[in-house]
């Protein structure tokens, strides 16, 4: 992990960048009408560990396995909200109590970022989502 502690502020320089690029790729495929996607703080505020897009229409489902077919990974960091999972049933919350996260746990879907990813994968991305968008 040392090693790697070296390279932290190059990390995050790239990541930084990477969301930029998704953000004008999305821009550039005309997608900014049907998704979300996270704003770029260029003061290191924001890492970009994760890049996630939040879809205004369609199933996320299906477009995550449109994009697992075309080799393309994807994750769902929270497909429960908090308040949801059992360890916190002694809350008393039910479904229904939290509408913004619940509605955010059926269409929130993390793309790839890591620092090694090229320009030309992450338009391979976009044009992807943008071909999900026309069927």
């Amino acid at each position: 992990m040392r090693i790697k502690l070296k390279h932290l502020d190059e990390y995050i320089e790239k990541r930084i960048n990477i969301a930029k690029n998704y953000d004008e790729l999305f821009k550039g495929y005309n997608l900014v009408d049907v998704l979300e996607y996270p704003e770029v703080f260029e003061d290191k505020s924001h890492v970009y560990h994760q890049y996630v897009i939040t879809l205004k229409e369609k199933n996320r489902d299906e477009l995550r396995e449109f994009l697992t077919e075309k080799g393309i990974g994807t994750s769902i960091y929270y497909p429960k909200g908090l308040h949801q999972q059992k360890c916190f049933e002694y809350l008393g919350y039910k479904e229904g109590d939290f509408p913004v996260t619940e509605r955010a746990t059926k269409t929130t879907l993390a793309l790839p970022i890591f620092p090694e990813l090229t320009y030309e994968e992450q338009e391979y991305i976009v044009k992807s989502i943008k071909e999900y968008y026309k069927k």
